[in-house]
């Protein structure tokens, strides 16, 4: 289903639960090879909660930030190839640094950014764009267990 963002562009929203129905088999990093110049935004870490090299300081100063991690895209993978195993995890990327910030609803975020990344309790992801199609439909063509909301 599309969603009409605020500003008239379709957003376009799905599910991604992945081929095994006991464990999700859908990494970020598969998830993030579709972004189309990812190089091109900015990327916002709202949350995460996982096991790693340095995560819980990572953890901490994203969750004691007003408006998140902004990272630059080389540091995003950079910090994603440090990463053992993601539990929680929210993104957001758009091309303006204002859109990067905590949201009221989940909604409103979805509608203001161009990309948001949600892992859900680490049972599936909620992915949604109002900028790159192509994204979604990528990831529509390329995992199993998915459904647009």
């Amino acid at each position: 289903m599309n969603h009409l963002t605020d500003g008239g562009r379709p957003m376009k929203c799905i599910e991604v639960h992945g081929a095994n129905v006991e464990l999700l088999d859908v990494s970020v990093n598969q998830i993030l090879k579709f972004v189309n110049k990812g190089e091109k935004f900015f990327w916002d870490f709202l949350w995460l909660e996982g096991t790693g090299r340095n995560i819980l300081e990572l953890e901490n100063r994203i969750k004691n930030s007003q408006r998140g991690l902004l990272i630059n895209w080389d540091g995003l993978l950079n910090i994603l190839d440090e990463i053992t195993t993601i539990n929680e995890f929210l993104l957001i990327g758009d091309y303006s640094k204002n859109n990067l910030r905590r949201y009221e609803t989940d909604e409103e975020m979805r509608r203001a950014c161009s990309y948001s990344i949600e892992l859900v309790d680490s049972s599936y992801w909620l992915i949604s764009s109002n900028v790159d199609y192509d994204f979604i439909d990528n990831l529509k063509n390329s995992f199993k267990g998915i459904s647009s909301r």
